[in-house]
């Protein structure tokens, strides 16, 4: 088992900073693992989601956190900041790799 945090920088000014969590294990000949990215934004959840909507689709509203997923893809959990931000929660799987 392995994990790991690391801590991101980019030059994008509307989110960046970030941290992602990497979760893998040893299966077989490869591995699986999980990832786990939070990042905020100045930008509102509802952006986010229109922008998310365009390579996947909303597959979840927890009393009003909407979760979208890609096709084949992470998932992504919007939780409103305060002010108008949003901190996307992006959950990814990468199986027998």
């Amino acid at each position: 088992m392995f994990q790991s945090i690391v801590a991101l920088s980019y030059s994008n000014a509307i989110a960046p900073k970030a941290a992602t969590v990497l979760v893998a294990a040893p299966e077989g000949a490869g591995c699986e693992a999980t990832t786990v990215q939070v990042y905020p934004t100045t930008r509102s959840c509802g952006d986010v989601e229109n922008d998310l909507k365009k390579s996947g689709r909303t597959v979840a509203d927890f009393g009003g956190v909407p979760m979208t997923q890609e096709a084949g893809a992470s998932r992504h959990l919007l939780l409103p900041a305060p002010g108008t931000g949003c901190v996307v929660v992006a959950v990814g799987l990468a199986l027998n790799q």
